[in-house]
């Protein structure tokens, strides 16, 4: 099978990594809810927020139907939001809440790009999307300041800038399509990763680089297309469950 992403050692659809992140996120929730003094269980769950949201910027690109994709991921959040609110009566919008915001600002991001990338009145056209990117980014700052989410506003940043690199279609030049590198992205990952870290101040969060290697033998393929709303259910549904194991242990 061709490798879609020009990546020498790909071996690894993005069915496959999206299999591999749901074990990492289920081993990481059982750890947290079910054995929270067994750390090793929240050091491997720390692979899995990278792999999503890798697999977000690459989902951005590919979808042709924007407002499904959407609020597919931000039901499913949602959904999870509700669930653990209900059994731990905890409130705070998680990863795939954050996850949902990413989407629009890489919407928004490619919304631009075509802005830009008409002929008439470019230079304008780019300051003008600057500027409108620019105050969105603001104002998503200072929203993340007052919610309680999950992770920091960087997490969610994260798949943008990653998005920020599938620039192909929106360009001729060779210069600028050589930015558009599987191995650029996931080195943009790796930054990020390291900066979340420092901004969390957590310091099991370091541990998420780990997920790098995985990351690395991504190629670009889609794999098995009959899992794909598993995984949008698989969300929700593992927490359900976990949470009610955790439940019937109390008692």
């Amino acid at each position: 099978m061709s490798k879609s992403n020009n990546n020498p050692i790909g071996i690894i659809s993005g069915s496959t990594l999206k299999i591999i992140g749901c074990i990492l996120m289920l081993i990481d929730h059982i750890g947290y809810h079910l054995y929270p003094k067994i750390e090793i269980l929240r050091i491997i769950g720390r692979l899995s927020m990278p792999i999503f949201a890798f697999l977000i910027a690459e989902g951005c690109f590919y979808t042709k139907n924007k407002l499904k994709h959407f609020l597919l991921i931000f039901i499913s959040g949602i959904i999870f939001l509700i669930g653990v609110w209900i059994f731990d009566g905890i409130w705070y919008f998680n990863i795939f809440t954050q996850f949902s915001i990413s989407v629009l600002y890489i919407y928004l991001i490619q919304y631009l790009q075509k802005f830009i990338s008409s002929k008439d009145n470019k230079i304008i056209k780019t300051i003008i999307s600057l500027i409108i990117f620019s105050i969105s980014l603001i104002i998503g700052n200072y929203l993340f300041r007052l919610i309680p989410f999950e992770y920091g506003f960087l997490t969610t940043l994260l798949p943008v800038f990653v998005s920020m690199l599938y620039i192909k279609k929106y360009s001729d030049s060779k210069v600028i399509k050589y930015f558009d590198n599987h191995l650029l992205k996931v080195l943009i990952t790796a930054i990020f990763l390291i900066l979340i870290y420092k901004d969390l101040g957590s310091n099991i969060q370091i541990y998420s680089i780990l997920s790098i290697p995985i990351l690395l033998l991504y190629n670009g393929e889609v794999g098995c297309k009959r899992m794909k709303y598993f995984f949008y259910l698989f969300y929700p549904a593992h927490i359900a469950i976990i949470c009610l194991i955790k439940m019937l242990m109390i008692k």
